[in-house]
């Protein structure tokens, strides 16, 4: 027997990033850099960090949040210790953010190999959708540390993991 339980698929929409926004994420993201830069051995820390342009969602169903991921270009120094530094684009900076609180929801410094013990979550939307008869919106999307990758369920609304799974 299988029952009917609705599911909805929702689109996602590009969203606009305005200054002030912008400005207090980027300073966010520092403070998540500077925190998970010290997980790193200090002969091994990257050398600088730059934001590269900011990929801004929205879904019409949860009017006021957006979800912003900014692309981080990783400066390091080169291992053979000889010529150019070495960069590294596959770290994030991740936020849901409220534009009708004026704060953020959840926020995360994410990269696939980061370090051994280190708390760095590359969470990143895949799907967005709403389930059952309620308001809820939510999205289907990685949630990786750098040893282990899963794909959860995140509430959009609160920011929280309701379902994680290897």
């Amino acid at each position: 027997m299988t029952s009917s339980f609705p599911l909805r698929v929702l689109q996602r929409r590009q969203a606009h990033l305005d200054a002030a926004t912008r400005s207090v994420l980027r300073a966010r993201a520092g403070e998540l850099w500077n925190r998970h830069v010290s997980e790193r051995p200090e002969n091994d820390r990257p050398m600088r960090y730059k934001l590269k342009n900011p990929i801004v969602e929205r879904v019409q169903e949860l009017p006021g949040v957006i979800i912003v991921r900014f692309p981080v270009d990783i400066e390091e120094r080169n291992p053979r210790g000889k010529g150019r530094s070495i960069h590294d684009d596959r770290g994030q900076m991740f936020f849901i953010y409220s534009t009708a609180d004026r704060r953020i929801i959840r926020e995360a410094f994410g990269h696939p190999e980061w370090s051994p013990r280190s708390t760095v979550r590359t969470i990143k939307p895949w799907m967005y959708l709403q389930a059952g008869t309620g308001n809820g919106v939510f999205f289907v999307g990685q949630n990786s540390s750098g040893e282990s990758d899963e794909v959860a369920l995140f509430d959009l609304r609160t920011g929280r993991d309701v379902l994680t799974c290897w």
